[in-house]
């Protein structure tokens, strides 16, 4: 008896097993021999390489870790401290949620009064754990296993900080830090926000976060151009993933493309950009 398939080094990734059964497992190594901590018997599963569904499936998981599929037929002679019946149910590799902001589910004092968003959440230990279980109720009942938050309050960092180590009990987490905008006079910056002064101060920003061992970087469209150009290239330079919000002609999406962005968040900016400024202006 032979596996259908076993599992050698890939990219990480989580199983879900829906309606109402979920399992989060990371899906790395290799085969661990005969004997598993849980066998999923009768499971329908979803291929990702072969973008098909297979049918009756046993998936093989030791030390945490996905490590082989069998066909369900013929397959007495594995053994397993637990098992767990899927019934049919489907299995997929855990959904991911690219673009979030977690304090809109954490604090629902959260108000637009004047336009400016303002958060009360505290960051002491016993509370950041607590906001963990939040955001895990969240998110885990609908199989999502993997969430990047693009754009929150600095104040908020050592909970965003915290959240990144990995705990099978919440998704992992990717946080960008705040929204990387430029300084404008007079103007108090949105709370998810973080402002810097010139190319020098945005380079500096996006140091500061490669430390703190951020590497997801949001360039947000109040970003002027010189300070996001600054901020793009040391963000490449350190190897970050780069997402962006451009709009209302401060840059253009043609000018982000040309310098090598390839990740820009919200449909609606592609509209934006054929506007004239007079047509923006009477919408806007």
């Amino acid at each position: 008896m032979q596996p259908i398939h076993e599992v050698g080094m890939v990219t990480k990734w989580k199983a879900v097993c829906f309606n109402p059964l979920f399992l989060s497992l990371a899906l790395i190594g290799g085969c661990g021999g005969r004997h598993y901590d849980l066998l999923i018997t009768h499971a329908t599963l979803y291929d990702v390489h072969s973008k098909s569904v297979k049918l009756d499936k046993i998936i093989a998981i030791k030390d945490g870790q996905v490590v082989s599929i069998w066909d369900n037929a013929g397959s007495t002679k594995l053994k397993a401290r637990h098992t767990i019946d899927a019934k049919g149910r489907l299995v997929t590799p855990g959904f991911f949620d690219i673009h979030s902001h977690s304090v809109f589910y954490l604090d629902p004092s959260v108000t637009a009064a004047g336009g400016v968003h303002t958060t009360k959440l505290s960051m002491k230990p016993d509370s950041i754990a607590h906001y963990r279980r939040v955001f895990a109720d969240t998110y885990l009942p609908y199989g999502v296993t993997t969430v990047r938050d693009v754009g929150s309050a600095e104040k908020d960092l050592p909970m965003l900080l915290a959240w990144m180590k990995s705990d099978p009990s919440a998704p992992d987490f990717y946080p960008v830090g705040g929204g990387i905008v430029s300084h404008e006079e007079g103007r108090v910056p949105f709370a998810l926000h973080v402002e810097v002064k010139d190319s020098a101060g945005a380079t500096a920003k996006v140091e500061q976060y490669y430390r703190m061992g951020i590497r997801n970087i949001k360039l947000y469209w109040r970003l002027r151009q010189r300070e996001y150009d600054a901020a793009f290239q040391k963000a490449k330079e350190l190897g970050m993933n780069i997402c962006t919000h451009v709009d209302f002609k401060v840059n253009s999406i043609n000018h982000a493309l040309d310098i090598g962005v390839r990740e820009f968040e919200h449909v609606h900016t592609l509209a934006v950009e054929v506007l004239n400024q007079s047509q923006i202006d009477s919408v806007y």
